[in-house]
This record gives C-alpha cells, structure tokens and sequence, in this order.
C-alpha cells in the first residue's frame, strides 16, 4: 500500500469514529432530553393537584404520580434546564409542606435545593422554605447547619437549647414544653391516660381558635373547668406565638406537639378541634366553631362527666 493509500484509509476510519461519535452523543442527548420532559410533565401535574384549593383537607390519598426518586437525584439535577429546576425545588417545598414527616419528599427538596445552591441562584425564599422543612420534621441540628450556612438570611427565633431524651421521645403523648422566655424547650410526656381531658387541637394564630378560647374562658363557670382539665396542642413550631397565647389566655397548658404522627389522635389540620377523653380514649369530637357550637362543648363536657352544675339539665 502506498504512503498516499495508507493517508486515506486513516482520514476514512476518523471519519467513521466522529461520525458515530456523533450519534451516540446526539442519542444520549435525546435520552436526557426525553427525561426532562417526562420528569417536566410529571411534575407539573403534581404541582396543580396540591396547588389545589383544600389540599390540605383531601391529602390522604394523595401520590406523586410518577415521580421518583431518581428525578431528583444529584446527577439528573445538574443536567436539567433552570427551568425545570425551579419546578422541582416548587414541587417538593408544597409536598414537604403538606407532608413534613415524609423523609422521600425532604430528600426531594434538600437536593433541589442544593444544586440551586450550586448554580448560585438560591433565594432568601428558597433558604427559608429549606429551613423550616427541617423544623416540621425537627431536624433541627439540619436547620442549625442551614443558618450556619446562611447568617444573613432572616431567620424566625428557635429556642437556643433544645432538650430531648430516650425517655420522651419514645412517650405515648410527647410534646416541646417552653421554658426561660422562648430560650428552651423540652420534650416530655403529656398523660391523657387517666381520668377526663380536653384536648383543643390548634393553629397558633389562627383567629377562629382564638375566638373559640376567647368565648369558653369568658364564661364564669366553663372557664375553670377548660383550665383544670384542659390542654392546646399545636403541630406549628410557633414559639412566640404560643408564649402570646399563653399570656393573653392566662392558660400555660399549650404545648408543640412532638410530631403530628405521634399523636394520632388528634388532627392538626384543621383548628380548631375539641377532643373529650376520658382514661385515653376519645369519647366526643367537635370540629371546628361557630355559634352553636357552645351546646356541643356543653355535651363534651356532659360525656365525660365535668359539666359545670349550673349548665347541668335541671
């Protein structure tokens, strides 16, 4: 074979191999391409279900379609378009919202969040949405290290001492007490396991529990009865809010539940509700307030025989 024979036969074979170079990267292209989009549609579709007006009433038999875990892994995320990152790191914030306890939906947002953080196109939002999805879930040596991460950022005030035990997480009713000013909580039991309880299950803040509260601790004789045996608890991390409450009812039993799983009696998402146990066991609820709803307190209190004797049927 001649030099002149030998050159072209080389620059054929260079030609085959970046022509198939080329194929293959243009299928791998396509196949990324093809991902995103049906990652895209996914999650769009999950986006409007829990956008939806009272989601939050009809979650329960909720599922994510089809996404997956693998949709928001680090090496898909890093090769999405913004776009499609911004809708992501959107979805997996109003499912952690949604379902705090849910550790696949954390994870969701803690790598969306990340490679926003990589991309250096983070948001005050986006740092604040990722700290509290660690306080819902009481992950909260993650929510120390994302405001070690971020000091600038606004942070709402946590108590700088939290104290746990073997003991109180493994209790039956746990819940975060408050102590020194908002400074410290501490986890501990709560024992519904004996004789009449009130249980009033709250959104700290919300005007129709502070309502409810208002009207029963302004009747004379309903009022002792609620402070004796009565008890508010909240799945929001409110610190403050409580200690307001606390202050303006004159009614220290308000305490953070635990979490909302822990306690499965008691529905949190929804406030007000009234729960009247006696010896653990929940005898009558009551949902919500409104004007007749003093009677049905009266028929609570009848249930587990603490009715005041002047509201007693003569």
């Amino acid at each position: 074979m001649t030099l002149s024979g030998l050159y072209v036969d080389r620059l054929k074979m260079k030609i085959k191999l970046s022509f198939c170079f080329h194929i293959l990267c243009t299928a791998t292209l396509v196949g990324c391409s093809r991902s995103e989009i049906r990652t895209v549609k996914i999650a769009d579709e999950v986006r409007k279900e829990v956008s939806q007006q009272y989601f939050g009433i009809k979650k329960s038999g909720f599922v994510p379609g089809k996404l997956k875990e693998e949709d928001f892994s680090e090496k898909r995320l890093k090769k999405y378009s913004l776009k499609t990152l911004n809708l992501l790191q959107d979805v997996s914030k109003k499912l952690t919202f949604y379902f705090p306890e849910n550790l696949e939906y954390i994870g969701w947002q803690q790598n969306a969040f990340n490679e926003k953080v990589r991309r250096n196109d983070h948001t005050e939002n986006n740092i604040e949405d990722m700290y509290w999805a660690y306080i819902n879930i009481r992950m909260f040596d993650k929510a120390a290290g994302i405001r070690e991460q971020f000091p600038a950022a606004n942070y709402p005030a946590i108590p700088q001492a939290i104290v746990t035990s073997t003991e109180s997480v493994a209790a039956r009713w746990p819940v975060y007490d408050i102590f020194d000013d908002g400074q410290k909580i501490e986890l501990k039991e709560l024992h519904f396991e004996t004789g009449p309880k009130i249980v009033v299950s709250i959104s700290a803040g919300c005007p129709v529990a502070e309502r409810a509260i208002k009207t029963i601790l302004a009747d004379p004789e309903l009022a002792p009865v609620f402070k004796k045996y009565g008890t508010l608890l909240t799945v929001k991390f409110d610190v403050k809010g409580i200690l307001r409450w606390r202050e303006q009812f004159d009614f220290p039993s308000i305490y953070i539940a635990y979490k909302a799983s822990r306690l499965p009696e008691f529905d949190f998402s929804s406030s007000p509700c009234f729960y009247f146990m006696k010896d653990g066991k929940v005898l009558l609820f009551i949902d919500g307030w409104g004007k007749k709803s003093l009677p049905k307190i009266l028929k609570g209190l009848e249930a587990i025989s603490i009715l005041p004797v002047q509201h007693k049927p003569q």
